[in-house]
């Protein structure tokens, strides 16, 4: 077990170095895409031409939206495994030693991998660097643990707790009206082919079940309103608390040069992890948006295939 844990901590280290970026990524925070107004604009900024708009469809507020920020972030976060500067203390090329290590014995691997432990455990040496260096190298151990604390669950995003008893309440609408719907419009709850209704029931009944359905729709569009505006909250008091949160160490990093001072690999690995805990945060922040986009694009494509079928109906 200790072999395979030497072992582990060493290609983890080879495979993922990181060096921090030499700019400040606050500026992402004013890229995260906001919620939509509604869900008609989030259903109109969906359908791409050509498309159909169902679940296959390639939704252009993803592309337009998400797309580039994500495309962005993701960029960023290669940058920060890309660097000069992001190696491992005492290799020169890690990729080089990635290499040989595909060709050595088991004996080999285990000495090399002690010995990268050893490296390791001697951590930063503090004499060697700056204050600024040093400062932003605390800053990020206190918001590595600040972040790892069970009491910031506030940092963890709240639309699947509104959206489970909303899509609940949702479920019990559509059951409600579909048994009235049943009651009053018995023609149309009647399988195909089945009919003991006269066309004229069946088409008469078709109208009133899809204006009840419209209704329902209407009620229930009228509640997502209502949570939009808790959503856009939220998001708006979370997107705050990740810039207290990462606040200190980023400006603390800021003050450092972002490490360009630092002579010791294994702080500048420590700085490259700080900004992935920023990109991180960021991502996180528009995954939520994007949660409450495909949520209200598929709501008002409930009342797009509604209207569409009582169209249909009509013309039989």
């Amino acid at each position: 077990m200790r072999k395979l844990l030497c072992l582990f901590v060493l290609t983890a280290s080879v495979a993922f170095p990181q060096s921090p970026i030499k700019k400040d990524l606050f500026y992402l925070f004013d890229k995260i895409p906001p919620l939509p107004a509604n869900s008609k604009e989030a259903y109109g900024k969906g359908i791409r031409e050509g498309g159909g708009g169902g679940a296959e469809a390639k939704y252009s507020y993803v592309v337009e939206l998400f797309d580039p920020f994500f495309a962005e972030t993701q960029k960023l976060s290669m940058e920060t495994m890309n660097q000069p500067g992001s190696k491992i203390a005492g290799v020169d090329n890690p990729e080089e030693l990635a290499k040989k290590m595909e060709s050595m014995s088991e004996e080999q691997k285990m000495k090399v991998a002690m010995e990268m432990a050893k490296g390791m455990q001697t951590g930063p040496r503090a004499i060697h660097e700056s204050p600024e260096v040093m400062n932003a190298f605390r800053e990020f151990g206190e918001l590595n643990d600040l972040l790892s604390q069970e009491q910031n669950s506030d940092l963890k995003y709240r639309q699947y707790d509104r959206e489970g008893p909303l899509n609940k309440k949702f479920s019990e609408m559509d059951a409600r009206t579909n048994k009235i719907i049943c009651e009053k419009f018995p023609a149309h709850c009647e399988g195909i082919g089945q009919s003991s209704f006269s066309d004229a029931k069946q088409q008469a009944d078709r109208v009133g079940a899809y204006r009840m359905l419209l209704q329902n729709w209407n009620e229930k569009n009228s509640l997502f309103d209502k949570e939009l505006v808790a959503a856009r909250s939220d998001l708006a008091k979370r997107a705050s608390l990740w810039k207290k949160r990462l606040g200190p160490f980023n400006d603390a990093l800021r003050k450092a040069n972002f490490g360009a001072d630092a002579k010791d690999p294994s702080i500048l690995q420590t700085l490259g992890s700080g900004q992935q805990r920023i990109l991180g945060g960021m991502e996180e922040l528009a995954w939520s948006s994007g949660q409450v986009w495909a949520s209200a694009a598929a709501l008002y494509a409930q009342k797009v295939q509604l209207e569409y079928e009582m169209v249909e109906s009509q013309k039989k």
